[in-house]
């Protein structure tokens, strides 16, 4: 019988990709403002503490970019600019992303800056989320 709780289906495979990548530094991102990827990130976080016992931190770089007590994994939550030529990416330690997209980012045509951004940095995509929310 098949699992009918998509969350835990979707942290399997993020812990998955992180243990193949043995990936420390993760960031997540999304194409537009207001996309709830710190949401998402703090999901994830309890997600993981919770069926994979691992210890994560989620560093908002909007706001805090401090240096916390370590932890297995860190998430690092990309700030979204308004105007697109304006955003850059995190340049610290970073293993693999995790985007983050709304139903607002979905179709053919969207322009996807950030994950342009992502894909010209050869950043291994640990995950596409579709946050609904």
């Amino acid at each position: 019988m098949a699992n009918l709780n998509p969350e835990i289906e979707v942290v399997k495979n993020l812990d998955f990709k992180i243990r193949e990548l043995n990936a420390k530094n993760i960031l997540i991102v999304a194409d537009y403002p207001n996309e709830g990827h710190l949401e998402v990130a703090f999901q994830v976080k309890e997600l993981l503490e919770r069926y994979y016992r691992r210890h994560v931190r989620v560093i908002d770089l909007a706001v805090n970019r401090r240096n916390f007590k370590a932890s297995e994994i860190s998430l690092y939550v990309h700030e979204v600019k308004r105007n697109p030529t304006a955003n850059r990416l995190y340049e610290g330690q970073i293993d693999g992303a995790i985007i983050v997209r709304s139903k607002r980012s979905l179709g053919l045509k969207k322009n996807r800056y950030i994950s342009d951004l992502v894909k010209d940095a050869n950043l291994p995509i640990l995950g596409l989320i579709l946050n609904q929310v």
